[in-house]
């Protein structure tokens, strides 16, 4: 990878990362919205400035020693540069201070040394006169910068850096030229890049009897000097440092590290604080990041037995060729006594010599003993079964029978229940809006206009869903794979094309081009048109978007769904596509419905417009679905060929508008192909969007951070010392009387973030499971996984969330949750009851 690309991967990283929070917040409430910012700007919420420097008189500078870079709109920079010394004379032999001073415009700032989740730090080459030496310039102490979680560190208002210049002995008397040439990033409402030279001649030589420059720029060198951090041997003589490096075989690519700072006082006094500690380390911290090969997870700073200071910071190793020891660390800053101490601490990260060797195969263990892992893996291998489960999880919960006219009737109510109430989830909410301002665009249309749209749409819907029916009876069929409720979402090319499909309709309702793009971007924009084909295309859109999504009634229907024959299987989806549409059925056969809709008007412009940015945000969530699918360089490839997407359809709403005659449509349609063409070949990895390639995907690892639920990951091992556990057969090594919370879930799953969000991420829960010591496991079905499949069928479920406790009692049946949690409490009385601290709870 080169180093451009690996920046921008970088880049990608945190803002995927590190504003992971922001984007799951986004996605996650009562529609899929979008807040349309530049995130490289963290400008947002800043910490308290620092005292102001000195006032000097820079009207005493030449010319030269003076630059305002202008921006390629013609505009004035935004920083002003100049070079100052704190004297205008120096003798032979003696040191004299150099500085380079930023002035930045009010609201705009410049970075600090290290850059966090934004930013790039502020560069300087000195030129000086032969012989000189300099020593390296510091940074002061930064300030804070927070916009939504986004955080930078650097300054307001002005920023200085300065360093001290020694002259020869021998040099010759004279005036010489010192320089400065710097590059910066200021960033307010966007991000400017600056540059520029500075030159001020100094003598060498006598001083002057008096001194313009010493009065006028010696208390700004004295004042940015108390700001720097302090030496190391000042520090060493007030703290006592130790570090803790995990793991201790040295750094391994793509596996978790973790560094702990333990902070005590020489004279065992308690540690003070800028302010209480939390999962927050600012001021105390300052982090340093290593863009090229790590990447730091939220630090953690808390007050220990003997009033000192721990602090930890996670990460993961990046891939690297060249696998150097990385510093990792940052600025401390915590008070002993009446004294401030603010110094750089860094532990040196090597990387483990063995770590591109691979795990040795179950084969070759010493004298021929695969060891338990290999029979562990053998057991979900050789019989993942329904059956094997069930008989291994011994007492399973109640099956539904699949015989009876009442308990299929029952099922079948379910599947049209469930389907309604997909119409609400924040899947189907944006083409749920979209229908209602098509609804209130046709009012003045006859009856019977009304019952032919409202059909088309129940068609499209319905036609969609046996489609979908197909596809899976011929997967079972062919294969004999598990392929359920939401399969398509597993697979990173539909998601993919979805995504620009999406993306795509957004653009068009947001007026960058009035009719649809040809090929995959019909079935969404053809909504937006009146007639037919119109409403049949949106029913589609709306099956397209409703998959990922389950709701209540829709899981155990479509459960006993999937172990049922193809007749049924097709009846039951066309029982959910019903469902899904009734509501707009209704309204197309009852006049009455129409009389509570809004008549038209000029409001419904700006109303579709903001349902254009609803739809970019539901690519956004695509975006991140495929984070989780593919490599984060495929990722990269596909976030640059949006821009040949936007780029595409803009050309084709300019130049082959409604307006335009068929042959100019024609002509601006072909290009836009190109550009739509030029883009893919460019920038999409087609062998990892179709499975053939998987070189870079990242695996999700166990969460074992102090904060937050332990969340381990459900693997084959784990799977088969479940199985092992209920069977009596081998160890069952970490779930030994343990009570095991399951969440069956996937990022494409809206409802699933809904429930993590709002019902098992809380304190409730988290206290809950550390109380009883329990095991909280995710089995994470975002690509497709048979062995997780074969959980979901067992528990006759077709897709996820799905929420499951085993008890730490073998002998008891598990606890089915199922898919529709209400409240924490539905979690923790689980909970309660595997352990044997309840006598019931979910069923």
């Amino acid at each position: 990878m080169t180093p451009r690309l690996r920046d921008l991967c970088y880049i990608l990283q945190h803002l995927m990362g590190a504003g992971e929070r922001m984007l799951r917040n986004l996605i996650i409430g009562v529609t899929v919205g979008l807040t349309v910012t530049n995130l490289a700007n963290a400008a947002g919420t800043a910490t308290p400035k620092p005292p102001a420097p000195p006032a000097a008189d820079f009207s005493i500078l030449p010319e030269e020693a003076s630059f305002r870079p202008t921006n390629s709109d013609g505009t004035p920079h935004q920083v002003e540069m100049r070079i100052i010394a704190d004297r205008a004379a120096v003798s032979p032999g003696e040191t004299i201070r150099l500085g380079v001073w930023l002035e930045q415009d009010e609201h705009w700032h410049t970075y600090w040394r290290y850059n966090n989740d934004v930013g790039l730090p502020t560069d300087i080459e000195w030129t000086l006169p032969n012989g000189a030496e300099n020593t390296d310039y510091e940074y002061p102490i930064p300030q804070r910068f927070d916009l939504s979680e986004i955080v930078s560190y650097g300054y307001d208002d002005q920023a200085f850096f300065f360093t001290n210049v020694t002259i020869p002995a021998d040099t010759e008397p004279g005036t010489f030229e010192f320089a400065a040439k710097a590059t910066w990033l200021t960033c307010e409402v966007q991000c400017i890049n600056g540059e520029g030279e500075v030159k001020l001649p100094i003598t060498v030589g006598p001083p002057p009897a008096e001194d313009p420059f010493a009065t006028n720029f010696t208390p700004i060198f004295e004042h940015f000097g108390q700001q720097h951090p302090m030496p190391a041997k000042e520090a060493n003589a007030l703290i006592d440092v130790q570090t803790t490096i995990e793991p201790e075989g040295g750094l391994v690519a793509d596996k978790p590290w973790k560094v702990v700072f333990e902070l005590n006082a020489k004279d065992g006094s308690p540690l003070g604080a800028h302010q209480p500690l939390g999962a927050d380390s600012w001021p105390t911290l300052v982090p340093q990041s290593n863009k090229d090969m790590l990447w730091l997870e939220p630090v953690t700073v808390e007050t220990t037995e003997s009033g000192g200071f721990k602090v930890t910071l996670f990460g993961d190793a990046f891939e690297t060729e060249n696998p150097q020891p990385i510093p990792v660390g940052g600025l401390f800053q915590v008070q002993v006594g009446d004294t401030w101490v603010r110094t750089e601490l860094t532990a040196d990260l090597a990387w483990s010599a063995s770590a591109s060797a691979e795990t040795p195969a179950a084969s070759d263990t010493p004298d021929g003993d695969s060891g338990s892992d290999a029979i562990m893996t053998a057991a979900v291998v050789d019989d993942p079964t329904c059956a094997t489960m069930k008989a291994g999880l011994g007492n399973t919960p109640e099956e539904v029978e699949d015989g009876g006219i009442l308990n299929m009737l029952m099922m079948l109510a379910f599947a049209f229940i469930g389907g309604l109430i997909l119409n609400i989830m924040p899947c189907v909410l944006p083409v749920l809006t979209l229908k209602i301002y098509s609804l209130i665009e046709q009012k003045g249309d006859s009856t019977q206009d009304r019952i032919t749209e409202g059909v088309a749409y129940t068609a499209g819907i319905v036609v969609s869903f046996l489609a979908l029916a197909g596809v899976l009876i011929g997967l079972q069929s062919a294969t004999g794979m598990q392929a359920g409720w939401g399969f398509m979402m597993q697979n990173p090319a539909y998601v993919g094309v979805l995504g620009m499909v999406v993306f795509a309709f957004g653009l068009s309702m947001l007026g960058v081009f009035e009719i649809p793009v040809i090929g995959g971007g019909a079935a969404a924009g053809a909504g937006a048109k009146e007639g037919v084909a119109g409403y049949f295309l949106t029913g589609v859109f709306a099956v397209l978007l409703a998959t990922p999504c389950s709701a209540p009634f829709l899981g155990p229907a479509m459960g006993f769904a999937f172990s049922q024959p193809p007749a049924l299987l097709l009846l039951f989806m066309v029982m959910v596509g019903l469902g899904l549409a009734s509501p707009f059925l209704l309204v197309a056969f009852i006049p009455g419905f129409y009389k509570v809709i809004p008549s038209p008007g000029p409001w419904m412009e700006t109303f579709k417009q903001v349902m254009g940015f609803t739809l970019i945000g539901t690519a956004i969530w695509l975006v991140f679905v495929l984070a989780g699918q593919i490599s984060q360089d495929a990722l990269l490839g596909y976030v640059a060929f949006s821009a040949f997407i936007a780029a595409a359809s803009w050309i084709f709403g300019h130049f082959g508008g409604l307006a335009a005659s068929g042959g100019r449509q024609a002509v601006a349609g072909l290009a836009a192909l190109i550009v739509i063409g030029v883009g893919g070949y460019i920038f999409v990895d087609l062998p990892m969007f179709l499975g053939w390639s998987t070189e870079g995907l990242q695996v999700k690892k166990d969460h074992d951070a102090d904060h937050g639920i332990p969340w381990k990951m459900l693997t084959e091992e784990r799977s088969a010392e479940l199985l092992n556990r209920y069977r009596g057969e081998g160890a069952d090594g970490e779930f030994a009387g343990k009570t095991v919370f399951i969440d069956f879930t996937a990022d494409w799953c809206l409802s699933c973030k809904v429930n993590e969000k709002t019902f098992i991420d809380t304190a409730a829960v988290e206290e809950k499971i550390a109380e009883l010591d329990a095991v909280a496991i995710q089995a994470d079905w975002t690509r497709r996984d048979e062995m997780i499949g074969s959980w979901l069928s067992c528990y006759q479920t077709a897709g996820v969330p799905y929420y499951l406790v085993l008890p730490a009692d073998p002998s008891q049946p598990a606890i089915q949750i199922g898919e529709a949690l209400t409240s924490s409490q539905d979690v923790v009385t689980a909970l309660e009851q595997g352990a044997g601290q309840a006598s019931n709870g979910p069923s």
